[in-house]
């Protein structure tokens, strides 16, 4: 359930590399950090690429985002993956394709709140304003807006999009699937 007065927390899970896109997610921490002042932290989870790492890292160091954005240890987090996503409110992925990922299942179970491109199996999953959350172009202004209206919806909004949100990943258990 959400609650009042806390500081906004953002997950991405998903291995660094170019499919995964999370440099636009970090350009639209960026914009966030510039135009709001919602108190936030964003978290990266995931196999590290190491040149992609590297690049992502720099770019949170050469733009003083190091107070609002976690590289996560992935080799202690895979074990702790429920905890990590239940200690987080929205979940954004950037990919720029995507098959079913089973990353967005495991958000929308946990009833995080998601944000996500219109692509791929991402279609029959997500109905927008319901259950999560489109964003329409791969623009960090949009992603950086999108998360503030999210952020700004009501309690009760936010735990009725998050209940549809469990309700829609239970249509992906083995028992469905049978």
């Amino acid at each position: 359930l959400f609650i009042l007065d806390k500081k906004l927390r953002i997950l991405n899970i998903g291995r660094f590399c170019i499919q995964k896109n999370q440099s636009l997610l970090l350009d639209s921490i960026k914009i966030l950090d510039n135009i709001s002042n919602t108190s936030f932290i964003c978290s990266f989870c995931g196999k590290k690429d190491q040149r992609i790492f590297r690049e992502l890292n720099n770019y949170v160091k050469e733009n003083n985002l190091k107070s609002k954005v976690i590289f996560l240890d992935t080799k202690s987090s895979t074990n702790k993956l429920i905890s990590i996503y239940d200690q987080n409110d929205i979940f954004i992925l950037t990919s720029l394709w995507e098959g079913t990922p089973k990353v967005l299942i495991e958000a929308l179970a946990r009833g995080l709140l998601v944000i996500v491109p219109r692509l791929g199996g991402i279609k029959g999953i997500i109905k927008n304003r319901e259950n999560g959350f489109y964003f329409n172009s791969y623009n960090p202004i949009e992603i950086s807006s999108l998360i503030l209206e999210v952020n700004n919806l009501s309690i009760e909004e936010k735990n009725l999009v998050s209940k549809k949100a469990k309700q829609t990943a239970a249509f992906y258990t083995y028992k469905k699937q049978k």
